[in-house]
């Protein structure tokens, strides 16, 4: 629980050596709180957004991992909104505190950020397309590379991957991507991103 942001599943604390009678033992004293079903909050451990995520990919599963908007925020994405719940996952799942999508990207994309699986820089960049407006998309593209998280290569490669798809956003990222020079150095700032645009 100290390695998740003081979250752990039910699974995870019976391979640790509880039992079943001491975990529902824990929840009815209140030492733990259960914050998604099969995922617990240990007492003393403070309620954060990123204990909160943590839980939500634990929930889902093995192969669940923070996506869209929370994978932006987990790579401190500028133009990313923060406090979204939100997870891909590879199996039919539904809730009322997490927003969550089919899992489309391979292990091989898959990466930790503070703990919690996320996927790689560039994949995230696809996935904040299908949800974000154009102007914040733009906003954390650059950023992305700024902070050489990724750059025109990667990004132009993996548009080649997904092209065919349909997926949401594509259309978007190809316009972006022709927009920009590929051997020209990212600018300094968001803020330099905005006087370019207003110039």
């Amino acid at each position: 629980a100290g390695r998740q942001h003081g979250v752990i599943a039910r699974e995870q604390a019976l391979e640790a050596g509880s039992t079943a009678g001491q975990i529902n033992w824990r929840l009815r004293s209140g030492r733990w709180e259960e914050v998604q079903p099969g995922v617990y909050l240990i007492g003393g451990a403070p309620r954060t957004s990123r204990g909160c995520l943590m839980a939500a990919c634990l929930w889902g599963g093995p192969a669940a991992i923070a996506s869209h908007r929370a994978a932006g925020d987990l790579w401190n994405l500028a133009g990313v909104e923060t406090g979204f719940i939100e997870i891909a996952v590879d199996r039919c799942l539904r809730s009322e505190s997490v927003i969550v999508h089919r899992l489309t990207a391979p292990p091989q994309w898959v990466l930790h950020r503070d703990s919690i699986p996320v996927c790689d820089p560039t994949t995230t960049i696809f996935q904040l397309a299908a949800v974000l407006p154009p102007f914040r998309l733009e906003v954390a593209l650059d950023c992305a590379m700024r902070l050489k998280l990724t750059h025109i290569g990667l990004l132009n490669d993996h548009l080649d991957r997904v092209a065919r798809s349909g997926r949401n956003g594509v259309s978007i990222i190809r316009r972006l991507l022709a927009e920009r020079d590929p051997d020209e150095a990212p600018t300094a700032s968001t803020l330099e991103d905005l006087l370019s645009r207003l110039i």
